[in-house]
Protein backbone atom coordinates (compact mmCIF):
# COMPACT_ATOMS: atom_id res chain seq x y z
CA UNK A 1 0.00 0.00 0.00
CA UNK A 2 0.88 3.65 -0.17
CA UNK A 3 2.47 5.50 2.73
CA UNK A 4 1.50 8.90 4.08
CA UNK A 5 2.54 11.16 6.92
CA UNK A 6 -1.06 12.40 7.23
CA UNK A 7 -3.00 10.86 10.13
CA UNK A 8 -6.38 12.15 8.90
CA UNK A 9 -7.46 10.94 5.46
CA UNK A 10 -10.05 12.30 3.04
CA UNK A 11 -11.60 9.47 1.01
CA UNK A 12 -13.85 10.14 -1.99
CA UNK A 13 -16.00 7.96 -4.18
CA UNK A 14 -19.02 7.63 -6.41
CA UNK A 15 -21.72 4.97 -6.35
CA UNK A 16 -25.46 4.87 -6.97
CA UNK A 17 -27.54 7.76 -5.63
CA UNK A 18 -28.63 7.17 -2.04
CA UNK A 19 -26.46 4.05 -1.60
CA UNK A 20 -25.11 3.20 1.83
CA UNK A 21 -21.31 3.02 2.11
CA UNK A 22 -19.79 0.96 4.94
CA UNK A 23 -16.10 1.26 5.84
CA UNK A 24 -14.06 -1.35 7.66
CA UNK A 25 -10.98 -0.73 9.82
CA UNK A 26 -11.49 3.06 10.08
CA UNK A 27 -13.93 5.45 11.71
CA UNK A 28 -15.54 8.25 9.71
CA UNK A 29 -15.40 11.58 11.56
CA UNK A 30 -17.43 13.54 9.04
CA UNK A 31 -18.89 13.58 5.53
CA UNK A 32 -18.56 16.75 3.45
CA UNK A 33 -20.55 15.15 0.62
CA UNK A 34 -23.22 12.60 1.46
CA UNK A 35 -24.55 12.03 4.96
CA UNK A 36 -22.69 10.43 7.87
CA UNK A 37 -24.99 7.81 9.40
CA UNK A 38 -22.57 6.37 11.97
CA UNK A 39 -18.84 6.01 12.61
CA UNK A 40 -18.53 3.50 9.78
CA UNK A 41 -21.46 4.33 7.49
CA UNK A 42 -22.22 7.12 5.00
CA UNK A 43 -25.11 7.60 2.58
CA UNK A 44 -24.18 8.88 -0.90
CA UNK A 45 -25.83 12.09 -2.09
CA UNK A 46 -28.40 12.35 -4.91
CA UNK A 47 -25.58 12.16 -7.49
CA UNK A 48 -24.00 9.10 -5.84
CA UNK A 49 -21.01 11.10 -4.56
CA UNK A 50 -19.51 10.84 -1.11
CA UNK A 51 -16.50 12.45 0.60
CA UNK A 52 -15.50 11.44 4.11
CA UNK A 53 -12.81 12.46 6.58
CA UNK A 54 -11.46 9.79 8.91
CA UNK A 55 -10.86 10.10 12.61
CA UNK A 56 -7.16 10.42 13.48
CA UNK A 57 -5.30 7.26 12.48
CA UNK A 58 -2.40 5.83 14.50
CA UNK A 59 1.22 6.36 13.48
CA UNK A 60 3.28 3.32 12.47
CA UNK A 61 0.13 1.43 11.53
CA UNK A 62 -1.00 -0.21 8.30
CA UNK A 63 -4.73 0.00 7.56
CA UNK A 64 -6.51 -2.37 5.16
CA UNK A 65 -9.63 -0.36 4.32
CA UNK A 66 -12.59 -2.05 2.65
CA UNK A 67 -15.58 -0.16 1.30
CA UNK A 68 -18.90 -1.92 0.69
CA UNK A 69 -21.73 -0.15 -1.15
CA UNK A 70 -25.38 -1.18 -0.77
CA UNK A 71 -27.90 0.37 -3.16
CA UNK A 72 -31.45 1.34 -2.18
CA UNK A 73 -32.71 -2.06 -3.43
CA UNK A 74 -30.39 -3.84 -0.95
CA UNK A 75 -27.79 -5.12 -3.42
CA UNK A 76 -24.28 -5.02 -1.91
CA UNK A 77 -20.90 -5.06 -3.61
CA UNK A 78 -17.30 -4.46 -2.66
CA UNK A 79 -16.65 -0.93 -3.91
CA UNK A 80 -12.96 -0.97 -3.12
CA UNK A 81 -10.12 -2.16 -0.92
CA UNK A 82 -6.85 -0.41 -0.31
CA UNK A 83 -4.01 -0.37 2.17
CA UNK A 84 -2.50 2.78 3.60
CA UNK A 85 0.53 2.96 5.90
CA UNK A 86 0.64 5.84 8.38
CA UNK A 87 4.20 7.00 9.03
CA UNK A 88 4.83 10.36 10.71
CA UNK A 89 8.36 9.61 11.92
CA UNK A 90 11.33 11.02 10.04
CA UNK A 91 14.03 8.47 9.31
CA UNK A 92 17.43 8.75 10.93
CA UNK A 93 19.88 11.09 9.20
CA UNK A 94 21.79 9.16 6.53
CA UNK A 95 25.49 8.48 6.98
CA UNK A 96 28.36 9.00 4.59
CA UNK A 97 30.54 5.99 5.37
CA UNK A 98 33.17 6.27 2.65
CA UNK A 99 34.30 8.75 0.03
CA UNK A 100 36.73 6.78 -2.12
CA UNK A 101 39.60 7.99 -4.31
CA UNK A 102 40.66 5.16 -6.64
CA UNK A 103 42.75 7.03 -9.24
CA UNK A 104 46.26 8.54 -9.22
CA UNK A 105 48.95 8.56 -6.59
CA UNK A 106 46.56 9.18 -3.68
CA UNK A 107 44.05 6.34 -3.29
CA UNK A 108 41.80 4.99 -0.58
CA UNK A 109 39.15 6.34 1.72
CA UNK A 110 39.18 10.10 2.17
CA UNK A 111 38.40 11.96 5.37
CA UNK A 112 36.84 15.41 5.57
CA UNK A 113 39.31 18.03 4.36
CA UNK A 114 41.54 15.60 2.41
CA UNK A 115 42.90 16.50 -1.01
CA UNK A 116 42.22 14.13 -3.90
CA UNK A 117 43.66 13.77 -7.39
CA UNK A 118 40.58 11.76 -8.44
CA UNK A 119 37.98 13.78 -10.37
CA UNK A 120 35.24 11.14 -9.94
CA UNK A 121 34.55 9.96 -6.38
CA UNK A 122 32.47 7.01 -5.18
CA UNK A 123 30.46 7.78 -2.05
CA UNK A 124 28.82 5.06 0.07
CA UNK A 125 26.70 5.11 3.17
CA UNK A 126 23.53 3.97 4.91
CA UNK A 127 20.05 5.38 5.45
CA UNK A 128 16.55 4.07 6.05
CA UNK A 129 15.75 1.17 3.71
CA UNK A 130 14.16 2.22 0.42
CA UNK A 131 14.50 5.95 1.16
CA UNK A 132 15.31 8.57 -1.46
CA UNK A 133 18.55 10.52 -0.98
CA UNK A 134 19.21 14.05 -2.16
CA UNK A 135 22.76 15.37 -2.56
CA UNK A 136 23.92 18.97 -2.40
CA UNK A 137 27.36 20.40 -3.02
CA UNK A 138 28.15 17.90 -5.77
CA UNK A 139 26.48 16.64 -8.95
CA UNK A 140 25.95 12.92 -9.36
CA UNK A 141 26.46 10.79 -12.46
CA UNK A 142 23.82 10.00 -13.51
CA UNK A 143 22.20 13.24 -12.36
CA UNK A 144 19.35 12.81 -9.90
CA UNK A 145 18.66 11.14 -6.62
CA UNK A 146 19.75 7.82 -5.17
CA UNK A 147 17.41 5.26 -3.60
CA UNK A 148 18.74 3.03 -0.85
CA UNK A 149 18.36 -0.72 -1.13
CA UNK A 150 16.24 -2.90 1.15
CA UNK A 151 19.04 -2.91 3.75
CA UNK A 152 19.53 0.85 3.60
CA UNK A 153 22.89 0.74 1.81
CA UNK A 154 23.60 3.20 -0.99
CA UNK A 155 26.34 4.09 -3.46
CA UNK A 156 26.64 7.28 -5.47
CA UNK A 157 29.20 8.37 -8.06
CA UNK A 158 29.97 12.02 -8.62
CA UNK A 159 30.07 13.66 -12.01
CA UNK A 160 33.54 14.86 -13.00
CA UNK A 161 34.80 17.30 -10.35
CA UNK A 162 36.81 20.42 -11.15
CA UNK A 163 40.48 20.62 -10.23
CA UNK A 164 41.53 22.93 -7.36
CA UNK A 165 37.97 23.17 -6.02
CA UNK A 166 36.68 22.43 -2.53
CA UNK A 167 33.44 20.45 -2.36
CA UNK A 168 31.12 20.30 0.66
CA UNK A 169 29.02 17.20 0.12
CA UNK A 170 25.71 16.84 1.98
CA UNK A 171 23.13 14.09 1.77
CA UNK A 172 19.61 14.04 3.21
CA UNK A 173 16.81 11.53 2.82
CA UNK A 174 13.05 11.20 2.73
CA UNK A 175 11.04 8.06 3.33
CA UNK A 176 8.08 6.80 1.31
CA UNK A 177 5.67 8.89 3.41
CA UNK A 178 7.62 12.07 2.69
CA UNK A 179 9.23 12.48 6.13
CA UNK A 180 12.58 14.25 5.65
CA UNK A 181 15.83 14.05 7.62
CA UNK A 182 18.62 16.40 8.45
CA UNK A 183 21.82 16.26 6.37
CA UNK A 184 25.03 14.30 6.76
CA UNK A 185 28.02 16.25 5.48
CA UNK A 186 31.51 15.46 4.24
Amino acid sequence: GDSTDDTVLVITGTTEAGATIVFSNITVASASTGTRVSGTTVTADSSGDWVVTTDTLSDATSYLISIIATDVAGNSSLAGTFTVNIDTTAPATPTIDTVADDVGSITGALTTGDDSDDTVLVITGTAEANSVLTFTGVTLDPVGTVTTNGSGAWTATTATLSDATTYNISVSSADAAGNATGSATF
